[in-house]
């Protein structure tokens, strides 16, 4: 460990205080009590809240009711730690080429540290669409459902508060078969990033991995960067999606090679993209598009 990221690490705990320690992961990563906790609107969990020391530092929390004064507090912890307001973002990127590279040339490696790691997917088989939305999403979100062509002003029914999908479950055809992973802004019926109204999911998929491997490397990603695993979808076909809490466009701007690196689609991490829908059954192979695992927190 370099003397300047021992430096870091010790300021980093002053500024927290010896109430809140750090929970360290790693040398520059561990868990946190979010110090604008009392600004929460749903509740409070052991690791919630992340501090990370790699690229830039930053505080990351999974409530979104916090994020605005949150910005203020990292902006404080750069200048308290670099002299720096702003992120050195080719600093950062430069990093994140880097672990990359090693990790794309250690990926077997990675395999072998995870693989034994993977979680049991029995048990939640059963979800409905219905179940899953009120699972993964507020009551009043705004979320699409459908077919991947179906966005626009043409296509208005396909998108719908959560609450009404309830009032209204024969509303929710058969033949939909995906849906959007991130809350659309109320109204807007145009699945675009532009009308996201909030970063909730972010949806890990490979064509290249095994289903096997896939597990592994979600057990990797939560590990090495701390996002949570909130479940893990079967697509009916060859390959499985992993919702994990998403930790916001800056984030995955600087961190997106990595998870390409570990085998993840690039093209799924979008905000916007629709993924399979648990619960209906996929058209290519007539197998079951199934709901194998979900966080119960």
């Amino acid at each position: 460990m370099s003397d300047q990221l021992q430096e870091w690490r010790q300021k980093a705990q002053e500024l927290l205080g010896q109430a809140n320690p750090i929970d360290w992961t790693s040398d520059r990563r561990g868990y946190i009590v979010c110090p604008l906790r009392h600004l929460h609107t749903t509740n409070n969990a052991p690791r919630d809240t992340f501090l990370y020391l790699e690229g830039f530092p930053h505080i990351h929390c999974l409530h979104e009711s916090c994020h605005d004064e949150l910005r203020e507090i990292n902006r404080f912890l750069r200048i308290q730690l670099t002299g720096k307001s702003k992120v050195n973002v080719d600093f950062a990127r430069s990093q994140s080429y880097g672990m990359a590279e090693a990790l794309r040339k250690n990926r077997d490696a990675v395999l072998e540290k995870y693989t034994p790691r993977i979680r049991d997917l029995e048990g939640v088989r059963s979800f409905s669409p219905l179940a899953f939305l009120y699972r993964m999403f507020a009551p009043h979100d705004w979320v699409w459902l459908g077919q991947p062509e179906m966005t626009g002003p043409i296509w208005s029914r396909n998108f719908e508060e959560v609450s009404h999908w309830d009032v209204l479950p024969s509303c929710i055809s058969p033949s939909w078969k995906f849906i959007c992973p991130n809350p659309l802004i109320h109204g807007r019926c145009d699945r675009t990033n532009d009308n996201i109204f909030a970063y909730r999911h972010l949806v890990l998929e490979s064509d290249t991995l095994t289903m096997l491997e896939s597990r592994a490397m979600f057990e990797a990603v939560e590990d090495i960067f701390l996002l949570k695993l909130k479940a893990i979808v079967f697509s009916g076909n060859k390959s499985l999606h992993g919702w994990f809490a998403h930790p916001g466009l800056q984030w995955l701007a600087l961190h997106q090679p990595v998870l390409v690196a570990l085998g993840f689609d690039a093209k799924v991490m979008s905000p916007s993209q629709c993924v399979r829908l648990p619960g209906t059954a996929n058209p290519k192979t007539g197998k079951m598009q199934s709901l194998l695992w979900i966080n119960q927190g």
